[in-house]
């Protein structure tokens, strides 16, 4: 099994830009992670963007980048999110014939190879061109999601469904005297977690997830259902509330609610972040906050990439993409978006949304040089034990030329 993009990987941005749409997370996993489960096959390897792919061959040394081994197999759309029926969706596809959602989006094909590269544009899958070319088409009553703040949507049944599938229960580790556990039928403790006094684990409403080499500090209060991916520390007095999922050596702080980061990133000082979605590489200042609740409990509409789209959510925060950070005090409006390696900082709310290599705030926004940028991306992901790759690197230098145009009109409003 082969997992794929399409053209609607854009929708995803700023998250998208730095990587596969399968490396995304939602719940506990990463989206390829949820396919490979519910499908009950082995990913084999990735088609992608060409400029994503070099590092994405860093990353999964073990996945064909770019290249099928085999004359006809099963591929599969990357941003599908697979149900428990999926296992016999796939295996009454017959050749040539390909699964559709409710959009009439290609969900999986199976069939030759040469037959999807004729549908493939850019290093990504035309949706539409794949239905003409398929022998024949079965829809499911399933819709795929469509934009990046769909996954913030669908996170807390999906932390919920990855407890199911993780398949571990119990509370090892160091667990200090203090601490309480509510619910520990649903809670998961690693035997390398450090779970400091005073601790308040409550899985009443959802299960607990704590992965390898996690500190949690004391006096904190996590609520289900909640993941804390390997290496993670969750500051003194912090309270994440249901909802939320943390990727890998993350540094969680102050309030956090129904958010998702990517992992390697820092928000750990005090402030308020809901309905979020943050990339890798993220510095969240201290005393940052972000609303995800218009006064007027309407539904919230986001400068998207200079298309306004109304979401239909009550409740969407932050967007930030990779290597992107926060001055201390800054609030973000319901349903900004920042770009990747932006700076945001400055009194009152910034734009709505502040453009890939943005530099400023609510007095406007200047360009962030890209050598300056390079050399504190070096210097973050060093802290980390991490090399910035010549690869990386060039994958950085890319995106600096791709967003361009998302920067001008900014720039030219000074």
């Amino acid at each position: 099994m082969y997992l794929f993009e399409d053209e609607k990987w854009r929708n995803f941005r700023p998250l998208s830009y730095s990587r596969p749409i399968s490396d995304l997370r939602v719940g506990c996993i990463a989206l390829g992670e949820k396919i490979e489960a519910y499908a009950g096959r082995a990913v084999k390897g990735l088609l992608i963007r060409d400029y994503v792919a070099p590092v994405a061959k860093e990353e999964h040394p073990g996945l064909l980048i770019n290249q099928v081994n085999e004359e006809t197999t099963l591929f599969v759309n990357s941003r599908f999110i697979p149900t428990g029926d999926f296992h016999r969706d796939i295996a009454d596809l017959a050749p040539g014939d390909v699964l559709l959602d409710k959009r009439e989006d290609v969900i999986a094909f199976n069939g030759p190879y040469r037959i999807l590269k004729e549908a493939m544009e850019d290093g990504t899958v035309a949706n539409e061109k794949l239905r003409s070319l398929a022998r024949s088409s079965r829809k499911i009553d399933i819709a795929m999601p469509l934009y990046i703040w769909d996954l913030i949507r669908l996170n807390v049944q999906e932390l919920i469904r990855d407890f199911e599938i993780l398949k571990k229960r119990g509370t090892f580790g160091k667990i200090d005297m203090g601490v309480h556990i509510l619910n520990r039928m649903y809670v998961y403790i690693d035997e390398t977690a450090v779970i400091k006094p005073g601790v308040v684990i409550d899985a009443e409403e959802g299960p607990v997830f704590i992965d390898r080499d996690v500190t949690i500090g004391p006096n904190s209060v996590l609520v289900g259902p909640l993941f804390v991916g390997p290496g993670s520390v969750v500051k003194m007095g912090a309270k994440l509330n249901h909802g939320v999922s943390l990727g890998p050596v993350t540094k969680a702080g102050g309030e956090i609610e129904e958010t998702i980061i990517q992992g390697y990133s820092n928000k750990q000082h005090e402030g308020f972040l809901g309905h979020a979605y943050l990339g890798s590489w993220v510095n969240i200042g201290a005393d940052t906050n972000n609303s995800d609740l218009k006064n007027t409990y309407g539904p919230i509409k986001v400068n998207f990439f200079g298309q306004e789209i109304n979401t239909g959510m009550i409740f969407l925060g932050l967007i930030m993409g990779d290597h992107s950070k926060s001055g201390i005090n800054t609030m973000f409006n319901t349903g900004t978006i920042v770009g990747f390696s932006a700076n945001v900082f400055g009194g009152d709310f910034p734009p709505k949304f502040i453009p890939s290599f943005g530099w400023g705030g609510a007095s406007g926004i200047t360009e962030y040089d890209l050598e300056k940028a390079l050399e504190v991306a070096k210097r973050v992901m060093q802290r980390r034990n991490v090399k910035l790759t010549p690869a990386y690197e060039k994958l950085f230098r890319h995106l600096y030329e791709i967003t361009r145009n998302e920067r001008e009109p900014y720039l030219s409003s000074r």
